[in-house]
């Protein structure tokens, strides 16, 4: 039995890295020195995307495991948060009643001397509901409060798009505009400003439903609920580490844990069932 939970986990772990997506509207050369401005004050940088172009099936979720945004300059004083937002066909006029979905960790945006690629990975993923058509991925600029630096950053770009790069902020564009109509504008600023998606995260799941965990996400502790009497558990990370072995009780404790999905198994009349669960 070890060795076949073993085999599976393994599979689980491939299956879920050849399941992950690149969302991204750039083609051509890039990252790219463009002419888009910036400021000291706070500054958002945005694509929207279509998940079914992309492959993502929207009937069950995924999650958004990391966020890639592109400069050709900055002087390490600012920081980037992304944001995951459920958005219709009617953006960016609709953009007042988008609902956030989640958002990424803050972190300092490196001092740039020339086009580089900045990679976010979510400490947190961000789960994409059933459903959900359209996101908007939202790069969100603020001052460094631990740096002494000049908080400027500017986009760099590609040489193709094809959608549209948004943006608002630097103290006279206040809502979301494309790059071609602001003031003043940028059009080939082509934004690199992308997203990691999993379809697959959610996919392993037995359709029984013969316990509960909650609450999802959790804390610290997380709670068991069965009509079933059930012995064993064991908890693993995404690729199939080994984080935690025990018998179950009501109530589990999971603070050791740091942020991020991991997979709840436990053995039913011989049958191995996995529940998925989010620790914050």
């Amino acid at each position: 039995m070890k060795n076949l939970s073993f085999i599976i986990l393994i599979f689980l772990c491939g299956n879920s890295v050849n399941s992950q997506i690149k969302l991204t509207h750039n083609a051509g050369a890039g990252p790219l020195e463009t002419i888009m401005f910036t400021c000291v004050e706070d500054e958002y940088w945005a694509r929207t995307y279509i998940l079914e172009d992309f492959g993502v099936a929207i009937d069950s979720e995924s999650y958004v495991l990391k966020g890639e945004i592109a400069f050709y300059r900055s002087y390490a004083g600012a920081t980037a948060k992304f944001n995951i937002y459920a958005i219709d066909e009617n953006f960016p006029q609709s953009f007042p009643s988008a609902i956030l979905l989640g958002s990424s960790q803050i972190e300092p945006i490196p001092w740039y001397n020339g086009p580089e690629t900045m990679i976010l990975n979510f400490e947190t993923p961000v789960e994409i509901p059933p459903n959900v058509e359209r996101i908007l991925v939202e790069v969100q600029k603020g001052d460094d409060p631990n740096s002494f630096f000049s908080p400027l950053a500017y986009a760099a770009g590609s040489e193709f798009e094809n959608d549209y790069s948004y943006y608002k902020g630097c103290g006279q564009n206040f809502t979301y505009k494309t790059t071609a109509n602001l003031n003043p504008p940028r059009p080939n600023a082509n934004f690199i400003v992308n997203a990691i998606v999993d379809k697959n995260l959610s996919n392993y799941e037995n359709t029984m439903e013969p316990f509960t965990l909650y609450p999802i996400p959790t804390r610290d502790i997380l709670k068991v609920k069965s009509k079933l009497s059930l012995q064993d558990f064991k908890i693993y990370t995404i690729t199939g580490t080994l984080l935690i072995e025990d018998s179950i009780s009501e109530t589990i404790d999971v603070s050791v844990l740091e942020s991020g999905i991991y997979f709840f198994e436990t053995i039913i009349d011989g049958t191995r069932i996995i529940r998925k669960f989010l620790k914050l």
